[in-house]
């Protein structure tokens, strides 16, 4: 919490600093093209497959302060950004990449063992059974926190309106959340 408050306070109080203060994100993507915006300079034109693997955090504290305080000027906020494109179309090495960014760019947070697994298939997959399958009552559910912060991500995204984050909770209580470490608890699985 104290992060995104020096974000977000560095956003509201010292926007042209912002890029001074703040590591950037680290963004794979599959392709990248270039184009001239009409001014003689080149600059990236569009990007596929884009992912952001490091810099999550940055990104959130961004959208809540400009959604909690719409007064806030973002036109001279600058982000520092690594864009690495993939050159190898072999899933198993994106992987291993993408892991490997999570864990020796990141300095702004402790990275976990577990959150660097976040991305294989295993927990992609059980994170979309988790969001498509209800409950009996067919309005409540279980969330799998297959990213860490994920779960208070969803409400403070969806929850906009007291009522709607009410009516979020008692559809995806707190109690309901399972996150990576639990599911190996449960199962034994350690290889996740």
């Amino acid at each position: 919490k104290g992060v995104n408050a020096g974000i977000q306070g560095t956003l509201r109080t010292a926007p042209s600093r912002f890029m001074a203060y703040n590591n950037g994100i680290v963004i794979v993507a599959d392709e990248m093209r270039f184009g001239e915006p009409g001014d003689g300079s080149t600059g990236i034109a569009w990007l596929k497959g884009l992912q952001i693997v490091n810099g999550g955090q940055t990104t959130a504290a961004i959208y809540f302060a400009k959604r909690r305080y719409p007064d806030t000027d973002l036109s001279r906020v600058r982000v520092p950004a690594k864009i690495i494109v993939m050159r190898e179309q072999d899933p198993v090495k994106e992987e291993a990449l993408v892991s490997d960014i999570s864990r020796f760019a990141n300095t702004q947070n402790t990275v976990r063992q577990s959150d660097l697994s976040a991305n294989k298939p295993f927990h992609v997959e059980i994170e979309k059974l988790s969001l498509g399958i209800y409950c009996p009552d067919g309005v409540s559910r279980w969330f799998y926190e297959r990213a860490a912060g994920s779960y208070n991500t969803l409400l403070a995204r969806d929850g906009a309106t007291p009522a709607r984050l009410k009516a979020l909770k008692e559809a995806i209580p707190p109690a309901r959340r399972i996150t990576k470490t639990d599911l190996v608890d449960v199962t034994g699985m350690r290889d996740c």
